[in-house]
């Protein structure tokens, strides 16, 4: 039986990452591979489902706390995955995100066993010195996936090997929204990054005309972005928004909250491939997206199967909300296209095809 070890940071939270993680382990696991995930966290729980016979391991290496610590903290994340690595033996290992995939590059060293770094973020989002990580680690992977074309053909000039493989969405049903709630649903942590700062600043310009309508934003609180989220219920309480904004922690159910809202809007200042976009076109709701690098773009056809605005423009995010509150039609036709859009691009079986490709080039 073929072994497939994944190395990430946590599988306890519920962001991009760990679902995506939790995708792909349950569909190799579901088809008869030995599947392994190690993280970083003492808690090897996981927040989304498995399937049965996945193991999560931690090598228990605590987060550094300074820049000084970081280098160090690096070096023994390298020495504790290799200790794992051959004890473990998989026949391939999957870095997720960049530090687990530079690491697992330089873990396996002459050990003979194929790594394939998978990103999940725009490609010029990082910081400086994962960059300058990823420079030098890159060249040496036997494959680099990414999740937009774009970055893509950035990434073959590091790695020839470099791939293009989406997320894929489950479930994904063929179903017509129908929701009568006045819900506008966003998801994501409260991070800079989700633009919810901009999103709350759109709201506030049209929200006094819509009183029935509520803004619904559900997501964590990130350790060490407390001051952001508390400028977030600052703005909210300032503008007088307390009766039309409405803050939710993460949740397990997020696809009811999806099946209850009238339309979806994504307001990042960046992104890879947002899962939480696919997962609302998925269940055929009318989505609004900032064109932020990336993603957004490749999934949707501006009018067609949702709307796309000009990233960080608070203004035409309004016009684009108040468009999809008065028209319930439009929002039904662009609803239903985003559904057929994610059947045919991004659904469990047209991924898999595509990870069973790149497995078989690396040797697995």
């Amino acid at each position: 039986m073929k072994k497939i070890l994944f190395f990430t940071g946590s599988m306890s939270k519920s962001g991009g990452i760990e679902r995506v993680t939790a995708n792909l382990a349950n569909m190799w696991a579901e088809d008869g591979y030995c599947v392994e995930i190690v993280v970083l966290d003492r808690d090897t729980s996981s927040f989304f489902k498995l399937a049965t016979g996945i193991v999560i391991n931690t090598i228990n290496l605590k987060e550094y706390n300074s820049k000084i610590e970081m280098i160090p903290w690096f070096i023994k994340m390298v020495y504790y995955f290799r200790c794992y690595i051959k004890k473990s033996k998989p026949d391939v290992i999957l870095g997720i995100w960049t530090s687990r995939a530079a690491c697992a590059i330089i873990s396996a060293a002459f050990l003979k066993i194929p790594v394939i770094a998978c990103e999940h973020i725009a490609f010029y989002e990082l910081r400086r010195g994962l960059q300058i990580l990823r420079k030098y680690t890159y060249p040496y992977a036997n494959a680099v996936v990414s999740l937009t074309k774009n970055d893509t053909e950035l990434y073959k000039k590091m790695n020839k090997n470099s791939f293009t493989i989406v997320n894929a969405v489950e479930p994904i049903y063929k179903i017509k929204h129908l929701s009568n709630e006045k819900v506008i649903l966003a998801v994501g942590r409260l991070v800079p990054q989700k633009g919810f700062d901009i999103l709350l600043k759109s709201w506030n310009l049209i929200s006094k005309s819509y009183p029935n309508w509520k803004l619904k934003i559900v997501g964590r609180v990130l350790i060490g972005y407390e001051d952001y989220a508390k400028s977030l219920y600052d703005f909210v309480k300032k503008n007088d928004l307390e009766d039309s904004v409405i803050f939710q922690d993460q949740t397990k159910k997020i696809l009811e909250e999806y099946d209850k809202a009238a339309f979806f809007v994504l307001s990042s200042r960046f992104e890879g491939l947002p899962m939480v976009l696919l997962e609302a076109m998925s269940r055929g709701l009318a989505v609004i997206s900032f064109d932020c690098p990336t993603g957004p773009k490749d999934v949707i056809t501006d009018k067609k199967n949702g709307i796309l605005v000009e990233n960080g423009n608070i203004e035409l995010l309004s016009k684009a909300i108040e468009k999809l509150i008065n028209d319930k039609d439009y929002r039904n036709y662009l609803g239903e296209n985003a559904n057929v859009e994610i059947i045919r691009h991004y659904s469990n079986e047209f991924v898999k095809k595509c990870w069973d490709n790149l497995l078989s080039k690396v040797g697995v």
